[in-house]
């Protein structure tokens, strides 16, 4: 029998009350992890929002979750947003049986009402603000909550349930879990958020040069330079006007600006011993003007494939069983981070987990590419 269940789910769902019975049937220690967090920190979730912002909660909580992840026979009621952060999920699939609460929406915020002043998300909320900000909520952290082994009606499931369901779990499904060995991240709107700047520039190309083709900046994104001037632009001097432009727009007006939560998402990822590769179509000319503004992106990554390491753009998945091959491992045991369509059919072609950031194309179009959806590297 497994060693460790995890409830998750949103606040309100249920989750310290089926616990203390499902811990109490199994025999099992039973741990309220917001408790356990609040005993060690010596201070309040809400106060420790107010003190340290909720980035900072959110490390500490996953620091707390590891710790929590090393105990044996235990129930453990996990805080509403902790799979959403970090790589929380993977470690709660990959060490003990992991079970999601759902409940709708309505129902949730009929459960929170009067309870706002508890909860720092939910503080100073209407009711029509609650019901608002609970359905939003929600929508943005199931992705991470049907990554659960199971899930359950939280609603009408009789406590008894529980217990036997676990105990029929088999322990293999553990083991086999995907488990994430490694975490290969596009640079261009997955780490930094360049789609924007570089989006003006293509769109600007393309009108000066390219006027027949609409949408330019769109078909491009994904594609080395290289291909690009093979495909649009194969004039050797209108090459050398193009290149010159983007080498001065990359080193004078280009902004650098992390994904929100990209930055401290890879470092926590590489400081639990996730090997950390960077996959990105842009070559060395650029990525120094970026070493410039951050040097500290070449520790934050194991490895780091560029233009110049390839021969194939995405999406052929050259770069990334490139990146798979300098670490060690094979495809299967990584996953893979992308915003555009070339590169998450490149990450699925070469047999990777694919996780798509949704805010270049939109969520309906990453849903068809990617095995799971995200907008940024931070939960609401």
């Amino acid at each position: 029998m497994v060693s460790r269940v995890y409830l998750i789910g949103y606040m309100g769902s249920g989750k310290s009350t089926i616990g203390r019975h499902l811990a109490k049937d199994l025999g099992y220690e039973f741990v309220d992890m917001d408790s356990y967090f609040e005993e060690k920190h010596k201070c309040s979730i809400k106060q420790y929002f107010a003190d340290y912002t909720e980035e900072g909660f959110r490390k500490a909580e996953h620091e707390v979750l590891i710790e929590l992840s090393r105990k044996e026979k235990v129930v453990i009621a996990t805080g509403g947003g902790a799979p959403c952060y970090y790589d929380n999920i993977e470690i709660m699939r990959t060490t003990g049986m992991v079970i999601y609460l759902e409940v709708a929406a309505e129902d949730l915020v009929k459960r929170l009402q009067g309870q706002c002043d508890k909860r720092p998300l939910l503080a100073g909320k209407s009711h029509d603000e609650l019901v608002s900000y609970v359905s939003e909520a929600l929508e943005k952290r199931e992705p991470f909550y049907r990554r659960a082994h199971v899930a359950m009606d939280g609603e009408h499931v009789p406590f008894t349930l529980y217990a036997t369901i676990v105990k029929a779990f088999p322990v293999e499904e553990i083991r086999d879990s995907s488990v994430m060995k490694a975490a290969l991240f596009d640079f261009d709107g997955v780490v930094m958020n360049t789609e924007p700047c570089y989006t003006k520039f293509w769109g600007g190309i393309g009108a000066k040069y390219v006027p027949n083709i609409p949408d330019f900046a769109q078909k491009i994104k994904g594609t080395t330079l290289a291909d690009i001037f093979a495909n649009y632009f194969p004039n050797p001097e209108l090459q050398k006007e193009i290149e010159k432009a983007i080498d001065d727009y990359e080193a004078n007006e280009m902004e650098y600006e992390y994904v929100l939560g990209a930055r401290n998402y890879i470092m926590q990822l590489h400081s639990s011993g996730v090997k950390t590769a960077l996959v990105t179509s842009s070559n060395e000319t650029k990525m120094s003007a970026v070493y410039r503004a951050h040097p500290e992106v070449k520790e934050m990554f194991d490895t780091i494939i560029t233009a110049n390491d390839i021969t194939q753009s995405k999406p052929h998945p050259e770069c990334y069983l490139l990146a798979a091959q300098r670490l060690g491992l094979e495809p299967g045991e990584c996953t893979v981070y992308e915003d555009s369509i070339n590169g998450m059919k490149a990450g699925r072609a070469a047999g990777m987990r694919v996780v798509g950031l949704y805010l270049t194309h939109g969520r309906e179009v990453a849903e068809r590419y990617a095995d799971e959806v995200i907008r940024d590297f931070m939960a609401e």
